[in-house]
């Protein structure tokens, strides 16, 4: 599947979302969210069989040969058997995060460039 495709689907079913890693995350909460791993070690948790998912790609001895982003794909099957959907457990988990600290840049930077999205 394309990139464009699945940006274009994602805008369309109200999925899009930005992502921009977890050292701009703990930037604003005070080192308080998780890491893109610990969220998806999270929602593993989730899922009908957590111990599987986690042994097979979260293991410390064995490195996953797969994309943390492949993984979450994964994840996301595994999800949708129990009816539940990764965009709504990741808000879940994360909308009680506090912002703290010092951002006004950051603020200004979403108010001026991404006005209108």
């Amino acid at each position: 599947m394309s990139e464009f495709f699945e940006i274009a689907y994602a805008a369309v079913t109200h999925r899009l979302c930005f992502f921009t890693g977890s050292g701009f995350s703990s930037a604003i909460t005070n080192n308080k969210s998780p890491s893109w791993e610990e969220l998806l070690i999270n929602l593993c948790n989730l899922t009908e069989n957590p111990s599987d998912l986690k042994d097979n790609f979260f293991n410390g001895n064995n490195k996953s040969i797969l994309s943390l982003e492949e993984v979450a794909q994964i994840i996301q099957i595994e999800l949708d058997k129990s009816g539940k959907c990764i965009y709504e457990e990741i808000a879940s988990i994360v909308k009680e995060i506090k912002l703290e600290g010092e951002f006004d840049e950051i603020k200004n930077f979403m108010k001026t460039n991404l006005l209108g999205l």
